[in-house]
């Protein structure tokens, strides 16, 4: 499957100095032609080829006057008869190469950059999802593909082999899909692609469980402070981290975090979450105040 664009850049290494960034484009005889723009900037050389396919007299003159152009009547280039080669289309394995990796994949990098101290960009906890999934999942039956020949249908089939032959639950379908876009729409960014495949395909329905809840006589009985040794085998530390969650909603990685001035007699307050992988982080919940999330103990 091949996609229409009228020019593609690339670059070369010059002797010294910044590489030099070229242009290609198809001929309607279906030879093709390649020009050096003579900018050292990808940016530059872009607004010149652009300029330059606009223009016709000036377009014909770079090519010594052997490319027949069309224009339609307001004098803009058609873009009948440019195809892009396939063989200028990275796999989906080369294009998922540098992807998910903390320190040097530009997409989390700028998802870094664009967070503060309480409001991360991004979370290590992701990222690290992210690669498994692309890695286990994602490469395995795409990474031989032509980005371009990635199809809505081909997508489709993708969420069918997930859910039977490796047994997903909607929901993660659901993370591995929100994966997939992220990384197609970065290609479409690039050009590489027209358009995103992945966002053309629906979303699995996720069936939400019933909750259910202990009753009062139940909960009495799991905390009744004479049966600690009986019902907790002892271990008073499990007893009093469940007993302030069963009290306020915090979650586990909440519980870990706190110290003791995050409580006082009638408030605990929730500035942090603590990971096992990835230490100390701000909570979910966090937002616009360190004291926004404060449970009152009764």
């Amino acid at each position: 499957m091949r996609f229409r664009r009228q020019y593609t850049l690339y670059s070369e290494k010059a002797v010294k100095g910044k590489p030099i960034w070229y242009f290609r484009v198809y001929l309607p005889d279906g030879t093709r032609r390649a020009k050096s723009t003579g900018c050292t900037s990808k940016e530059k050389a872009r607004i010149y080829v652009e300029g330059l396919l606009n223009n016709e007299s000036l377009l014909r003159k770079v090519f010594e006057t052997d490319l027949i152009i069309k224009v339609d009547s307001s004098n803009t280039l058609l873009q009948t008869n440019i195809v892009e080669s396939n063989d200028d289309v990275p796999t989906f394995a080369e294009h998922a190469s540098p992807w998910w990796k903390w320190d040097t994949c530009p997409y989390v990098l700028a998802r870094r950059a664009a967070g503060t101290e309480k409001h991360p960009g991004i979370k290590q906890s992701y990222v690290k999802s992210s690669e498994m999934w692309t890695r286990t999942y994602l490469i395995p039956y795409s990474g031989k593909c032509k980005l371009n020949e990635i199809s809505v249908d081909m997508v489709n089939s993708f969420w069918q082999v997930l859910k039977e032959k490796h047994n997903l639950a909607p929901k993660t379908i659901n993370n591995i899909r929100s994966v997939f876009i992220i990384m197609m729409k970065e290609a479409v960014n690039r050009e590489l692609i027209e358009s995103n495949p992945v966002e053309k395909t629906f979303a699995r329905t996720v069936d939400k469980k019933k909750q259910k809840l202990l009753t009062d006589e139940e909960c009495a009985k799991l905390f009744d402070i004479e049966r600690i040794r009986d019902l907790w085998k002892d271990k008073i530390v499990y007893y009093a981290y469940s007993f302030v969650a069963g009290l306020t909603g915090m979650r586990a990685g909440e519980l870990l975090a706190l110290t003791i001035n995050d409580i006082t007699s009638s408030k605990i307050y929730v500035r942090k979450s603590y990971s096992g992988a990835f230490g100390m982080s701000t909570t979910r919940f966090m937002t616009g105040s360190s004291t926004k999330k404060a449970a009152k103990r009764t």
